[in-house]
């Protein structure tokens, strides 16, 4: 085998085995890419569900107090309008008709209807008794009347915090589906690229010993080319050429 083929060849030996080294270093960094991208994607959810739950609790924090006085007002309502019992009821009626504000608007009054009775002479009389009773009873309906709509603010305070809570423990939810959703499409395409990277890899050795293949093949027909054509064979002897010699 002359120089030129053998320099031609080695040429093609280097250019093939530094397609195998470029194609494992190439395997390498795409490798590593992939395991920085994934990386990337953990840190920016894990940042991501952060700033949710964050807010998320933010959000519940500010919606727990109203929420919580408008549980107790919806209890306290129910009881005075006989819902949870009419135990509930007459104790709520007892708590409500004992403060002091009761007592003070209950006596005033009984001290007018007293002093307009005194006026005319008629303190002890029927009617007085019966003015008295109904100032009674008619200043203790409107009371527990007034204390009955006290609650309605507070219930629906509560009832507002807690539809926005749900909203935002729903809207929390769809959120963190989404980045559940959007960083496992993320992987799946950093996995199917790093596959594709990979197999590419892969066949960058089998490209490149074809090529070392191809090339070693037309070196040695070129070398082959330079020996110039070969010289043809000899015709068998017919024996013709004998019978000449002998003057035949």
């Amino acid at each position: 085998m002359d120089p030129l083929t053998i320099a031609l060849l080695g040429g093609s030996a280097l250019s093939g085995l530094g397609g195998l080294w470029g194609s494992s270093r190439g395997r390498k960094d795409m490798e590593q890419a992939a395991a920085q991208a994934r990386a990337a994607q953990a840190q920016g959810y894990e940042q991501g569900r952060n700033a949710l739950t964050t807010g998320r609790d933010q959000a519940m924090g500010y919606y727990n107090p109203l929420i919580q006085s408008g549980d107790q007002a919806r209890s306290a309502y129910e009881a005075s309008i006989g819902l949870r019992g009419q135990p509930a009821e007459q104790d709520w009626i007892n708590a409500s008709t004992q403060g002091p504000g009761f007592q003070a608007g209950l006596d005033r009054g009984r001290g007018q209807i007293d002093a307009s009775a005194a006026s005319r002479g008629m303190l002890m009389s029927g009617q007085t008794l019966k003015a008295l009773q109904a100032h009674g009873v008619n200043y203790m309906t409107d009371w527990l009347n007034q204390r009955r709509a006290a609650y309605n603010p507070l219930m629906q305070a509560g009832q507002g915090a807690s539809d926005a809570a749900a909203r935002t423990q729903y809207g929390y939810g769809g959120d963190m589906a989404r980045m559940y959703t959007g960083q496992g499409d993320q992987a799946a395409d950093s996995y199917l690229a790093q596959g594709q990277a990979r197999a590419q890899s892969r066949m960058a050795p089998i490209n490149a010993l074809t090529g070392f293949m191809n090339t070693g093949m037309q070196a040695y027909g070129y070398g082959r080319g330079r020996q110039g054509p070969a010289a043809p064979a000899a015709a068998p002897s017919s024996g013709w050429d004998t019978w000449t010699s002998w003057g035949i």
